[in-house]
């Protein structure tokens, strides 16, 4: 079948004067490196040649230009003395394909000829790392609303929801001293303070205590008696 075919081109390339088809070819390493150049199929010889125009650095080699598989792999030569193999997977209609470029010290590459080699040439797309949302605020519970208002904290402000005030036990109601005396007379609790009732400076401090009905008196500051 080979034979065939090739006879059957050789008449046809004879018949034509000329015989070859060239496709753009592409290698891009992995450091960022671009060559171009051609792929070409004629009788004598499949080839391609990529070039480096910043470099200089030239690669080249042969591939069997019958072959009608669609997995193709060729040896390639670099002109810094370089060498290794490119491995093609090719459409349907052969005209184009892309594949990988391995050398033997250990770079490698992408590779790609007719229509294909454009997405070789393009520059690569940076990846930007997606930035993750703010984790959103916890909403405070009741015990830690209770916390900041009893702390006077800047969240009492806050339109938060007020804590109660400690109240005493309803068994021990608190009843004040009277600090009213006859007349209309008042006199301050606190040591000094002349009593409305004896006249005389309150000196003598009286410490709170419960009655015997449960009543809780405060601490109080009253005059001494007469002797």
């Amino acid at each position: 079948m080979a034979a065939i075919r090739t006879a059957l081109l050789a008449l046809a390339c004879a018949a034509l004067a000329a015989c070859s088809h060239t496709t753009p070819a592409a290698v891009r390493m992995t450091d960022g490196r671009l060559l171009t150049g051609t792929a070409t199929a004629a009788l004598s010889a499949g080839t391609f040649e990529v070039v480096d125009p910043a470099s200089r650095l030239r690669c080249f080699g042969n591939y069997d230009q019958f072959s009608s598989s669609i997995e193709l792999s060729a040896p390639v030569t670099c002109s810094d003395g370089r060498v290794g193999v490119i491995r093609l997977t090719r459409s349907p209609d052969l005209l184009s394909g892309s594949g990988t470029v391995t050398m033997t010290d250990g770079s490698v590459g992408n590779v790609a000829f007719g229509s294909l080699a454009a997405s070789v040439i393009a520059p690569p797309v940076p990846v930007v790392a997606a930035i993750a949302d703010p984790a959103p605020e916890p909403i405070p519970d009741a015990a830690s609303i209770a916390t900041w208002k009893s702390l006077d904290s800047p969240h009492a402000d806050a339109g938060l929801a007020s804590v109660p005030t400690p109240v005493a036990p309803s068994n021990a109601a608190y009843t004040p001293p009277s600090s009213y005396g006859g007349g209309g007379c008042y006199s301050g609790n606190y040591y000094g303070a002349t009593s409305c009732i004896t006249g005389r400076a309150k000196t003598q401090y009286v410490s709170g205590y419960y009655r015997k009905n449960g009543t809780y008196v405060r601490s109080y500051y009253r005059s001494r008696g007469r002797r």
